[in-house]
Parts: structure tokens; sequence; C-alpha cells
């Protein structure tokens, strides 16, 4: 024979196991979410790939290399930049060397994207390759501001919108040109070569 219960012990009762259905939602939930969070962090932090014997780690979605004494952060990986149909374009015994070309000089920019000039500054004046990066203005071009006017026997590097994506060399004066939205990563694809991560 069934128990015979009164409505209010059985609205108690109904209470009581939709309380713990609830808590029991709730925990499954939680334990979700910080399963995920932490299965998520661990794949950011311990992202790493090896380009031409040199290790790349992902953190904070920056790529960073040590390479000898020095520690380079790149927005963008060397396997990232590869899809990217950019012509270089050298003279005649240039190279993009930095080593024999940029270090311990001054570096002249021309350059009205941050991003761009961010990503140059770190990897070559916060490295100590450079002695310093300034704004400039090459010699016979229209220039906006109040800038020295330098020439390709300076070490320059000058960064415009294009609509194709190419890296030319020419004398001292490195140009980076591509749409707005690829400059960045052109900008990157130029600091591999220069830096000999790509050859």
């Amino acid at each position: 024979m069934r128990k015979i219960i009164s409505k209010q012990d059985e609205k108690k009762k109904e209470r009581r196991n939709q309380i713990i259905i609830g808590v029991a939602l709730l925990l499954i939930m939680l334990s979700s979410a910080i399963a995920y969070s932490l299965n998520n962090a661990s794949e950011t932090s311990a992202q790493t790939i090896t380009y031409n014997g040199l290790k790349f780690t992902k953190e904070d979605n920056v790529w960073n290399l040590q390479k000898g004494d020095y520690t380079f952060h790149f927005f963008y990986s060397p396997k990232e930049t590869q899809e990217l149909n950019v012509s270089l374009v050298l003279e005649v015994n240039s190279s993009l060397n930095l080593l024999n070309k940029y270090s311990n000089k001054p570096v002249y920019i021309s350059s009205s994207i941050n991003e761009v000039n961010a990503e140059i500054y770190q990897n070559l004046v916060d490295t100590g390759l450079v002695t310093r990066m300034q704004y400039a203005c090459l010699n016979g071009t229209d220039c906006n501001g109040d800038y020295p006017i330098k020439t390709c026997e300076e070490n320059f590097i000058i960064v415009k919108e294009a609509n194709s994506s190419s890296i030319k060399q020419e004398g001292n004066c490195a140009t980076i040109e591509g749409k707005i939205g690829d400059l960045l990563k052109i900008t990157d694809e130029f600091l591999f070569r220069v830096l000999e991560i790509k050859k």
C-alpha cells in the first residue's frame, strides 16, 4: 500500500529534489567550464613549432623565439607567412642581412601603421641589435610631419600600402608594401629574412 503524504510534504519533497538536481547541474557546468579553461590554457601555453631548427613558442598570442643571445617576438609564425605571395626584390650583391647592414647602427622608418612600427621596434631596438629607431622622410618624397630627411645611405625601412605584396632592398632602403590588412604579416616576413630565420 502506498503511504499517504500531505500536499505540503509533497511540495517540500519536490522542492528538495529540484534543489538537489539544480546543485548537481551547477556543479557539472562549473567543472566543465574549469576543465575547458584549463585545457585551453595548457594548449595555448604549450603551442610550439619548429622552423629551420628554431623553436617558436606561442604565449598570449605572440610567437617567441630565442635565437642566440636574443629573444624575438612576432605576431605571426614563419609558417603563417608562407601563404603570402610576397615578391622579394634585391639589388645585385645585396641581401637582407641584419648583422651586416643594421647591427649597432640607427634605423630610420617611414610608416604610419602603429602595429608594424611596434613589431620593428621590439625586434630591432628592444633586442639591442640596432642603436635606435627614428621616424624620417626619404629624400625626394612627400612627407607629413617634421622629420629629418634621409637617403638610402642610412638604414631606412619604408612601409606603405600597395595593391601587391613585396619587400624591396635598394641600397640601405628596405621597402615593405602590401594591403593594409597584410602589412603586419609582411613585416614579420621581412624580419624573418633579415634575422636569417628564413633564407
